[in-house]
């Protein structure tokens, strides 16, 4: 699909080139190798030499979603895991079909990230993947989902990636919100003028 999109010209132009030079060949092979090790698939990693052929191969491997599924369905719990005999994990001899059902399984693999514990702002849109918009927005949600693999506590492969900062005070933090967010005056108190409004 990413080759039916107008060419991109002026400031959306540069822009566009300013995203695609954070893109690495070593970011990609690092994610690559780490899939590839994590779900046993076996797929051809291009040399970090030829950046155009490394933007290739990422996409062209990632691009199904079928991998990033099998991936994360490694460590959800059981009772939330994916399907993969859904007609949404099967081939499709129809193109239009194909492309529905690799969106759709993308889509999928970031809602079970988020489920897993990866904040939303960390991972990638479908088309930062699907349409080549920013590769390497898409290197770094996966390699924040890697940090929050590797904190989990039944964990116990080879670390890859930075550890995930874990706050100390993070429950003491949330409690004091929601106590502040009890206090604090709501739309429906002010709305229908409830006793505890404090206006």
């Amino acid at each position: 699909m990413a080759h039916l999109r107008a060419v991109k010209a002026g400031l959306g132009r540069d822009c566009q080139m300013k995203i695609d030079s954070a893109f690495t060949s070593g970011d990609a092979i690092k994610v690559l190798e780490w899939v590839k090790e994590e779900t046993g698939a076996d797929f051809e990693i291009a040399d970090s030499d030829d950046r155009t052929k490394s933007i290739d191969n990422f996409h062209e491997v990632l691009k199904d979603g079928l991998l990033l599924c099998q991936l994360i369905n490694k460590y959800l719990p059981d009772d939330q895991k994916l399907d993969m005999t859904k007609k949404t994990f099967q081939k499709s001899n129809n193109p239009n079909f194909e492309i529905n059902r690799e969106r759709e399984r993308l889509d999928s693999f970031l809602i079970k990230c988020v489920q897993l514990g990866v904040p939303r702002v960390a991972l990638f849109q479908i088309d930062n993947l699907y349409e080549l918009t920013n590769l390497s927005q898409v290197c770094a949600g996966l390699a924040a989902l890697g940090s929050e693999i590797e904190s989990l506590p039944n964990f116990s492969g080879e670390r890859r990636w930075p550890k995930k900062y874990v706050d100390p005070k993070a429950e003491e933090k949330r409690k004091a919100a929601k106590q502040n967010n009890k206090l604090s005056c709501t739309y429906s108190g002010i709305l229908y003028g409830a006793p505890d409004s404090h206006y």
